[in-house]
């Protein structure tokens, strides 16, 4: 069971070497409310990971779901990155995309945050480091300092 849980925090996760019964688990630990999905296509190979199963299984544990597919990284920038490895540049061009464009999502997280408690971003690889839920969580911390990261 969680400690108390401080208001204002944002969680991130990746579903990487987990199955569905393990992420819900984690987020139930760590007092999660709402999970955001910021995958630009909430389907995947791994069936259990996809939309529908996700938001069925968070919902039996009372937990609320979203889709934020404007906070996915592109087609285009995963493509690079996988073909070059290079997150350094993967990293500056999702960040600019960010700043420019995307804002006033990250400010809203911020915001959800201070309203609901523990909120969590979704995304697929285990190390938020290399990941762009982390950039999502370090620009959502540049807008609002209180609030505390916790990557799950």
């Amino acid at each position: 069971m969680a400690d108390a849980v401080p208001m204002e925090r944002l969680a991130t996760i990746g579903y990487q070497g987990r199955t569905l019964r393990q992420l819900v688990r984690r987020l139930l630990d760590h007092d999660v409310r709402v999970l955001l999905d910021i995958r630009k296509v909430a389907r995947r190979r791994r069936p259990d990971f996809n939309r529908n199963r996700i938001e069925a299984a968070l919902g039996r544990a009372g937990i609320e779901y979203r889709h934020l597919p404007d906070l996915g990284s592109s087609r285009r920038l995963r493509k690079h990155l996988y073909e070059t490895g290079d997150f350094e540049r993967f990293r500056g061009l999702y960040l600019s995309y960010v700043r420019r464009w995307r804002l006033s999502e990250v400010r809203a997280l911020a915001n959800e945050a201070r309203r609901e408690g523990t909120i969590c971003i979704l995304c697929y690889e285990s190390d938020a480091a290399s990941c762009h839920r982390g950039i999502v969580a370090a620009e959502a911390l540049r807008t609002h300092r209180k609030l505390k990261i916790l990557h799950l």
